[in-house]
């Protein structure tokens, strides 16, 4: 069977162009309504996402404030560190000053005597300056200094200066010597 269309052209078209105008506003409306269905969920993961942002920004303020009062306490104890440091060399060199006594009586030989005991310090060291006298030669004055060359206070000594007194056979020395600095 053969079938003929009768119409007009222009009412074909017309027809073409109302369906085609149909499916387009069919298709953008069930787009529009996808969209607004999906909007649904990105609203409330958009609303959960803003509810945990507050939640977050909350926790945050509550660490700074302790992160605040953590930068105190350390500041404090490094305070209280450079204070305990300090402490201990005052009282490691209050300690020190009787152990320098002893080592020098321990390393006296027997005809010598002290006149008289310095310590100063010079470029940042602790030197000691010792002062006395021999009824010998210079014997017992370098017996005096391998003794303190040899313990574990002194180091880098120095014989400034030797002499002997008229009418007596007492001599005169000044030694100059360096305290060890201790390891830590």
């Amino acid at each position: 069977m053969i079938e003929i269309n009768l119409l007009p052209l222009q009412v074909l078209r017309r027809k073409e162009i109302r369906y085609f105008i149909i499916f387009v506003s069919t298709v953008a409306f069930l787009s529009i309504l996808i969209c607004f269905l999906f909007s649904f969920g990105v609203r409330s993961k958009i609303e959960n996402a803003q509810k945990q942002l507050v939640l977050v920004q909350e926790e945050v303020k509550e660490q700074q404030s302790v992160l605040r009062d953590l930068k105190e306490w350390e500041r404090k104890k490094a305070s209280l560190l450079s204070r305990l440091e300090a402490m201990k060399n005052l009282l490691n060199r209050k300690v020190l000053a009787p152990r320098i006594l002893f080592e020098i009586s321990r390393c006296l030989p027997e005809n010598i005597w002290i006149i008289e005991l310095t310590k100063d310090i010079q470029g940042g060291e602790e030197v000691i300056t010792i002062q006395g006298g021999s009824l010998t030669q210079a014997v017992d004055i370098a017996r005096f200094m391998e003794n303190l060359n040899n313990s574990t206070l002194f180091e880098e000594l120095n014989l400034s200066s030797i002499s002997r007194e008229e009418s007596t056979r007492v001599m005169k020395f000044k030694i100059i010597c360096k305290l060890r600095r201790e390891k830590d």
